[in-house]
């Protein structure tokens, strides 16, 4: 590596000509400055102290602070400190302005915090109060779930008894609902005796014997009917209680006892006072009895006299 030797002149103030070189170095002592030779400038040249030469300075380095200063001419690409004082000035007012309008609503809003605090605070009772109230009203409810709990098995009880009564009401619906039609005779009826007196064969095939009481409703007698031909209490025939036709119920003659299968003979009240058709229901074409009486009524062989003439 080579070695540089850097010469220094020790003087006072500012060398004159030939007493510094390109490159050397002058300490003035008095003036406490350094001077160098520049052939440049072609002159001496103090490198610290001293006045500054702007000449010496990039403008293009220059701050804008600077640059307003030293061309204070409207250039737009520089701010105008004049205008921009003014500015300032101008924006002082509108801030103090601003803050006396912040200060007017940071007042309202403070009373309207105390308004929206006072409402919070009333709530505040109300919820804890309503708390109160909502606790009770869970005892209440709880005690009444306990209730209805206990009184399950009972509702359960009573909701088969229903569904089977409803089933029940329904076939008995649909019986008296078929409007007799569809019933088969299934015979005549001693209702003051208790005595099944004549008997089809359909009422044969469903158990019903001459002589003999009703049977007991089956399957078997479901839509058989009977018809009173002698008036008297019901005796066995009535329908599980509560009873529709109690035994001492009076049936008529003419009345008809239907059996439903299930239940008992129930009793309709169709019947006459002064004549009864007898087995018409089962055998509207064929009844002799019928045939007979109406023959007699009407003296179909005998001689009708139908009045008297003089010659």
């Amino acid at each position: 590596m080579a070695n540089t030797t850097i010469i220094s002149k020790v003087g006072s103030g500012k060398p004159a000509t030939g007493q510094l070189q390109q490159g050397e170095i002058g300490i003035d002592i008095e003036g406490k400055k350094i001077w160098t030779w520049s052939s440049k400038d072609n002159d001496f040249i103090a490198l610290s102290g001293g006045d500054i030469n702007w000449n010496q300075i990039d403008p293009e380095t220059f701050p804008d602070e600077i640059t307003n200063i030293l061309f204070p001419d409207g250039n737009p690409d520089y701010v105008d400190l004049t205008l921009l004082k003014a500015q300032v000035e101008s924006n002082t007012g509108r801030i103090d302005a601003l803050e006396a309008v912040v200060g007017d609503a940071t007042g309202g809003l403070v009373k309207e915090l105390e308004e929206l605090k006072g409402k919070v605070n009333t709530n505040t009772a109300n919820i804890s109060k309503n708390t109160g109230d909502i606790s009770g009203l869970s005892g209440r409810v709880g005690s009444a779930e306990l209730a209805i709990e206990a009184n399950y098995a009972a509702i359960e009880l009573n909701a088969g008894d229903i569904s089977t009564n409803a089933a029940e009401i329904e076939r008995l619906e649909a019986l008296i609902n078929n409007s007799m039609t569809g019933l088969v005779l299934g015979g005549e009826y001693d209702a003051f005796q208790n005595k099944v007196v004549t008997c089809t064969n359909e009422g044969f095939a469903a158990g019903l014997k001459i002589g003999e009481a009703l049977p007991a409703p089956s399957e078997a007698t479901k839509g058989i009917y009977v018809i009173v031909t002698v008036e008297g209490p019901l005796s066995g025939t009535g329908t599980r209680a509560p009873n529709r036709e109690e035994d001492g119920t009076i049936a008529h003659v003419g009345d008809w006892l239907v059996s439903d299968g299930i239940h008992g003979w129930l009793l309709f009240e169709l019947g006459q006072q002064e004549v009864t058709f007898g087995m018409i229901g089962g055998s509207p074409y064929d009844n002799k009895a019928l045939k007979d009486a109406l023959d007699a009524k009407i003296d179909v062989d005998g001689t009708i006299v139908c009045g008297t003439y003089s010659s």
